[in-house]
């Protein structure tokens, strides 16, 4: 939609013609105006304001009707503004309504408001040809694309690591995946915490009986002990405890000076 605004002037008969203003065209003979709308499509022509009053222009001496909500899209207007003043010539005008920009000057920027503006297209310009170039400091080559296109460079690189290459490398996971491997690893690494906790115990006093296969730990404890106490009278050897006086166990060769045999009890 838009707004249009008709502009007549009223001539009268004499020679020559002189414009008819507002101290002729008063009361009863002050003009009106009807417009009409034509369909841009079939031609077809109706009315759309009867009668209706115009404002004089004193700078111009014309009379103007403005019509808001045009369709310019579908109708033309047209306006025809009739005085019944005895000597106008002719007593009926016609114009075509000329469209009013949708910003008046009225609405225009302040030079206040383009003061503000223009400081703030300086403070821009500060920034874009000082500060940003400063803040994103100097390029390692030649320009900052120069050093976006290098990164994309290596991020394709490293796209192809990560998704190919690291796989290759890593091979097949043995269970489900890398972590399921992984989380048995740790497992694992828990139960041989463990086992070395174990060994750092100190061994119980007790071995097995004679002819009962021992644990590691007290098969360990024979050997240590054998080493370190032990007595030999004639074919037997006593193997003491740690406290080189308590029978741990004994030994019984085939012969007391050429053994070539042991058993134990």
């Amino acid at each position: 939609m838009a707004t249009l605004l008709f502009k007549f002037v009223f001539l009268d008969n004499a020679s020559p013609a002189v414009v008819l203003t507002s101290t002729e065209l008063t009361a009863g003979d002050a003009p009106t105006v009807n417009i009409s709308t034509t369909a841009l499509a079939d031609g077809t022509v109706a009315s759309d304001v009867s009668g209706g009053a115009l404002t004089y222009d004193t700078y111009t001496k014309s009379w103007s009707y403005r019509l808001a909500s045009a369709d310019l899209a579908t109708y033309l207007y047209v306006g025809m503004a009739t005085t019944t003043y005895a000597t106008a010539s002719p007593a009926s005008v016609h114009a075509l309504g000329m469209v009013v920009p949708d910003v008046l000057p009225s609405t225009l920027a302040t030079a206040a408001a383009l003061a503000t503006v223009d400081s703030n297209v300086d403070a821009i310009l500060v920034d874009t040809g000082t500060t940003l170039p400063a803040t994103l400091g100097t390029p390692a080559g030649v320009s900052l694309a120069a050093d976006i296109a290098a990164v994309k460079v290596d991020t394709a690189a490293t796209l192809v690591d990560t998704g190919t290459t690291l796989p290759a490398t890593l091979g097949t996971p043995a269970g489900a995946d890398m972590s399921a491997d992984i989380a048995a690893v740790k497992s694992d690494t828990a139960a041989i915490l463990i086992d070395t906790a174990v060994l750092e115990t100190a061994m119980a006093d007790s071995i097995p009986a004679d002819g009962t296969i021992p644990s590691p730990v007290q098969a360990l404890y024979m050997i240590v002990q054998f080493l370190n106490e032990r007595s030999t009278s004639g074919t037997t050897y006593t193997i003491k405890k740690v406290d080189g006086a308590t029978t741990l166990y004994t030994l019984t060769t085939n012969d007391a000076t050429t053994p070539t045999s042991v058993t134990r009890g």
